[in-house]
This record gives structure tokens, C-alpha cells and sequence, in this order.
């Protein structure tokens, strides 16, 4: 460990280990500036209390117009690009203050209903049961290609009321975005993706159809309604939101029983365990 003052990079050793990174950085200094792998300076917290206490203070924003410019001065290198994103792909409720937040929320509400939420479990469990049935088909399986990645975008690709003969090419985008490939290439990426759901969101708003697109696209409150632009980043937060978390839930979730083996039998022993390992699984990875 070096001088609590001087930057930390954090490489892709890091990103496979953090843990053992923040063990040592506790009790030395839970606040620690750090240089992210792409040459973003940041600041990395890793006492709970202090994160806990920056999360709440009002004086730390989410506004993405804000983040921009932010992020342009802390690169390290200054040729860095201030964004790998197109803005129509970014301007999404998670990256907003109050109140734009919580109109954006209140909108998104008219249409993502606890009703509409529960009445998607049926069909997931049924691609579930398909992934499942080919994997026991099989001698050996990749979890993370025959159901980790597969089971989220196909739902997503559902609720999205994507046509199935496209689906193959939003997956690729899919891929590049969450990855840790070059800018240039997630900024072409990004580009595609948000023409393609521009036209998306236009087919739906001419011919309604039962997803949760189409939804959105006509939810309304007091006359309110989401703009383009904040229809294409809904669109585009549902695919993060619901594919990469998803995907690192059952990847991680897994190596973590299989490095915990007492840990899988009491799992098995009592699958009514079940809904708080999930709870534990995102706690403890959530990468």
C-alpha cells in the first residue's frame, strides 16, 4: 500500500478482486483517490458508514449533464472522450436529481406496474425451463452462454416487443456496451443502438403492441409525458438494468457457492434459503 494521498490505479486485477483491495485499504484509509482502468480519477470509499453517508448528502448529484464535463476533467490522460455513450442513451432516471427524477418516476410507474411485473413470471419461468432443459441435454455447458446472458435478453428483448428475427443484432450492441472493449468501439455501438430504438419507439407509438414499450411510450400523467429522448434512455436502462445484473447474479451467485460449499448444502438441504441467498448473492458481488 502506498500514501493514503496518492491515487490507487485500479486495474482489471482489481476489477476480479476488489475485495482484497478494500480489506487493505480500511483500516489505512477508507477514502482513497483512484485512477479507474479506462484513466478516470475518482475517489474509492470502503467503509461502509462513509458510503453510506455519501449516498444520503444532498450535495452528491447523479445528474448526468453535471457528470459530463466532470468526468472530461478528471480523466487523466487528456485526450480521453468525455463520453462512450450517445446522450439519448444516458438521460435516464438513474442518472437524474429530484425533481427530475421523480417525474420521470412517476411516469415510468403508469406503465411498470406491480400487475404488469408479476404478470411476466409465467413467461420467464418458461424460458428458464428451456434454457434448463438444454443444458441437461448437454455433456458440458457454459453457464454464463447457455443461461446466464440468453435468459435476461431474451426477456428483455420481450418486454421491448422486439422481433425475434432482430434479436441476434441487439444482442451483439448489448455485448459491446456492458464490455470492456475499446471507446471507439462502444461509441459505435452506443450510436446503432439508440437509432434502432428511435425507430423502435416510433413503430410502437404508430401500432401499439402488449409490452412494456409500448407502455411507456403512451403513459401519461396530467398530460405529461416521457420525451423521444427519455423514451430511448428508459429503453436503454431496462437493458442494463435487466441484462448485465442478471447476468452477473447467476454467474457470480454460483462461483460463490461453488468456492462456499457448505454454503451450497445448506442451499440445498432447504431451498426456502433461496430468497435471501439472492438478497446475499448481489450484496456480496454484485458486479
Amino acid at each position: 500500500m502506498r500514501s493514503v494521498d496518492e491515487p490507487i490505479r485500479l486495474d482489471l486485477d482489481y476489477i476480479q478482486d476488489p475485495h482484497t483491495v478494500a480489506d487493505l485499504m480500511r483500516p489505512e484509509g477508507p477514502v482513497r483517490p483512484a485512477i479507474m482502468p479506462r484513466g478516470l480519477r475518482v475517489w474509492l470509499v470502503t467503509s461502509y458508514a462513509d458510503a453510506r453517508a455519501l449516498l444520503a448528502d444532498p450535495r452528491v448529484s447523479k445528474d448526468y449533464r453535471k457528470a459530463q464535463p466532470l468526468f472530461q476533467r478528471r480523466a487523466s490522460t487528456p485526450d480521453r472522450p468525455a463520453a462512450y455513450f450517445t446522450e439519448s442513451l444516458v438521460a435516464h432516471m438513474l442518472n437524474t436529481d429530484p425533481p427530475d427524477h421523480t417525474r420521470l418516476r412517476k411516469l415510468v410507474n403508469k406503465a411498470f406496474t406491480a400487475r404488469t411485473v408479476a404478470g411476466l413470471r409465467p413467461r420467464i419461468e418458461q424460458i428458464t425451463g428451456e434454457l434448463l432443459d438444454e443444458m441437461a441435454r448437454a455433456d458440458t455447458v457454459d453457464l454464463r452462454e447457455s443461461l446466464a446472458f440468453p435468459l435476461p435478453i431474451t426477456v428483455i428483448c420481450e418486454l421491448l416487443g422486439i422481433p425475434e428475427k432482430e434479436r441476434d443484432t441487439f444482442r451483439d450492441w448489448s455485448t459491446v456496451l456492458v464490455s470492456s472493449l475499446p471507446g471507439e468501439e462502444i461509441r459505435d455501438a452506443s450510436s446503432k443502438m439508440a437509432e434502432y430504438l428511435t425507430g423502435l419507439i416510433a413503430a410502437k407509438r404508430a401500432a401499439p403492441a402488449e409490452d412494456l414499450l409500448s407502455g411507456l411510450v403512451h403513459a401519461t400523467d396530467e398530460g405529461d409525458q416521457l420525451s423521444e429522448t427519455e423514451l430511448v434512455s428508459m429503453a436503454f436502462l431496462l437493458l442494463l438494468a435487466g441484462h448485465e445484473t442478471t447476468v452477473n447474479l447467476i454467474g457470480n451467485g454460483v462461483l460463490a457457492l461453488l468456492r462456499n460449499p457448505e454454503q451450497l448444502a445448506a442451499l440445498r438441504a432447504d431451498p426456502g434459503l433461496l430468497p435471501n441467498a439472492v438478497e446475499e448473492f448481489l450484496r456480496y458481488e454484485g458486479r
